[in-house]
Parts: structure tokens; C-alpha cells; sequence
């Protein structure tokens, strides 16, 4: 049973949260950039914290892995958290992330570092990419994946456009050209059959 709590719209604390996540096992695994990393129980009670950069956080298909990203002026430190044991281990350095799938799939997970897109597999000892693309352009605002494809969205002069890439075997798919606001929201569903877009309306 999980334990709903109302809080006043005015109640915003003072550590500002970058991320959170629900994870395996009613887990709530938060990150608070520079005040650390936080895992509480689906009641709200703490029961891990760790003193490590937490800015953006990545989970496993089945929530039970979580990589914790530190992000540097130079570089992006990542951990992995297994939530079965409590334990958060490093596990390398990715340079500079500019936007990354906030869940990886059998396929393997999803990052870009300027215009180009790494392919990198979370039960490897270190993060080193098994697939490269090449997206020309501007940068890559928004990455994700479902099933065994990941669709990444780039700016453009006219607007945006979304790139679809297959991911096993790697090679680009297709190109929509589409109009999204900068608060656009972007998510798989839990089969991997299609992304939802969510754009804020008017009102």
C-alpha cells in the first residue's frame, strides 16, 4: 500500500530536487544535484543516502537498477544504485551528456554528446558505447526509447524534427518534421510500441 501525502503548493522546502523516480519494490529514488542522492519507501521513509553528485537519474526495463549521473563542467560521472542491496557503485565517465533516455531497454541505452548519439550497454563493467550515429544539425534536446528503437528530437531553424533510429541493428529510420513547444514532455509507454508527446496548451 502506498501512503499519499497532501502538501501546500507553498511548501517547496529548501533543497531543490533535479530528478526523481519511482523504481522496484515502492523505492523512491530522488536527486538532489549537489546535496546528494536519496532513497525513500513508498511512505515516505528514508532508507538510503548518499553523498554523491545527483542530477539525472536512469532506470533498468525492470526498475531495479538505477544510474545515478553526476553532471560536471567537463564530464558526466556515473553510478550504478542496485536497490536489492542499497549499494551505489561507480561506473565511469560519459564526457558531456546533453540528453540521455530516462529508461534503457534490452537494446541498450541511449546518450548524445554534441550531434552524436552513443549506444552504450549498462551491464558492461564500464560505459563505453557499442554503436555510434551522426545526427547533423543542432543539438539533440530529447531522447527515448521503445523496445528495440529510440526517437531523439533535435531543433532546427524551422522548428523540430524527430529522428527514429533502429537500435538492433543500428541505422536511422526516419524523419518527422514537427512544431513543439519548449516545455514539451516526451515518454514511452511500457510495452515500447509508441511515445507519447505532451505539449502544454493555452491554458
Amino acid at each position: 500500500m502506498v501512503a499519499i501525502r497532501k502538501v501546500a503548493a507553498t511548501d517547496r522546502g529548501k533543497t531543490p530536487v533535479k530528478d526523481v523516480v519511482w523504481a522496484a519494490g515502492e523505492q523512491v529514488v530522488v536527486a538532489l544535484g549537489g546535496h546528494g542522492l536519496r532513497v525513500y519507501d513508498g511512505a515516505g521513509s528514508l532508507r538510503h543516502s548518499f553523498d554523491v553528485r545527483a542530477d539525472t537519474l536512469v532506470t533498468s526495463p525492470r526498475g531495479d537498477l538505477v544510474l545515478v549521473l553526476g553532471r560536471g563542467r567537463h564530464s558526466c560521472r556515473v553510478s550504478k544504485l542496485e536497490l536489492a542491496t542499497g549499494q551505489l557503485r561507480p561506473w565511469g565517465s560519459l564526457g558531456r551528456v546533453r540528453a540521455c533516455a530516462q529508461q534503457w531497454t534490452e537494446a541498450g541505452w541511449v546518450v548524445s554528446q554534441r550531434n552524436r548519439l552513443w549506444v552504450v550497454d549498462p551491464s558492461d563493467s564500464e560505459p563505453i558505447p557499442r554503436a555510434k550515429f551522426a545526427v547533423p544539425g543542432r543539438e539533440v534536446r530529447a531522447i527515448v526509447q521503445a523496445g528495440g528503437d529510440a526517437a531523439l528530437v533535435r531543433g532546427t531553424p524551422e522548428g523540430s524534427e524527430v529522428h527514429l533510429f533502429s537500435l538492433d541493428p543500428p541505422k536511422h529510420k526516419q524523419i518527422i518534421a514537427v512544431k513543439l513547444q519548449s516545455g514539451t514532455l516526451f515518454a514511452a509507454d511500457p510495452a515500447g510500441e509508441f511515445v507519447w508527446v505532451c505539449t502544454a496548451g493555452d491554458s
